[in-house]
């Protein structure tokens, strides 16, 4: 489990600087009015990835590490501990949610500048929901 913990922590900088990566391209596209290309696309998809991968490791560790699934009902009680255990992950899907809608989106959509505007909202919120994780750890 430890090396899940470590991978957990390190991976955050990694998701953190992709999530900064995918909202300023889509932002840049978006007030700039850019064709929407493929690398706009690969690295949406990448971003997602990221985020799945996060959020993998992290139920790995919350369902079968030692502070998780089976403490829920002592971190009630205990401010930090329930960051931990139950509040933490919810905001972690929440911007999972966020990251995939904007995905989807983005490639449904036909106009580039919509593309962009969409993928810069929903990246944006999940940005936001992982800024909160690190403001609040």
């Amino acid at each position: 489990m430890g090396f899940l913990l470590s991978f957990h922590s390190i991976w955050r900088w990694v998701l953190l600087v992709a999530a900064v990566l995918v909202v300023v391209k889509s932002l840049t596209g978006w007030l700039g009015r850019r064709a929407w290309t493929s690398l706009d696309d690969r690295l949406g998809l990448a971003y997602v990835v990221t985020v799945d991968v996060q959020v993998l490791v992290g139920l790995i560790i919350w369902l079968f590490g030692a502070v998780g699934l089976r403490t829920l009902t002592q971190a009630m009680g205990n401010p930090g501990l329930r960051f931990l255990v139950l509040e933490h992950p919810i905001l972690m899907l929440i911007s999972m949610a966020f990251a995939h809608v904007g995905r989807g989106r983005s490639k449904r959509l036909l106009d580039p500048v919509a593309k962009h505007r969409s993928a810069f909202v929903f990246y944006s919120l999940s940005l936001l929901f992982l800024a909160a994780i690190f403001l609040m750890s």
